[in-house]
């Protein structure tokens, strides 16, 4: 878990240009987005995602997988 907590570390702090060619799909939520969460009189929190199917294999859509970082 620690490797992967530290991998997907390394694709967030991609610049935002190499995220958004891997834009989540309005169909299926794959890929990267972003969403700011707001709780009424909380403090607004901006977030990052990346959602992607992995099981069953049949959903995988291995052209929303990073190629960055490579270890991904």
């Amino acid at each position: 878990m620690k490797s992967a907590k530290e991998v997907w570390r390394e694709f967030f702090d991609l610049p935002l240009e190499v995220k958004e060619e891997l834009a989540n799909s309005p169909s299926t939520y794959e890929g990267y987005g972003s969403r700011l969460g707001v709780k009424k009189g909380a403090i607004l929190d901006w977030s990052d995602y990346f959602f992607l199917h992995y099981m069953p294999p049949s959903l995988r859509n291995q052209a929303k997988w990073p190629a960055l970082p490579s270890s991904l």
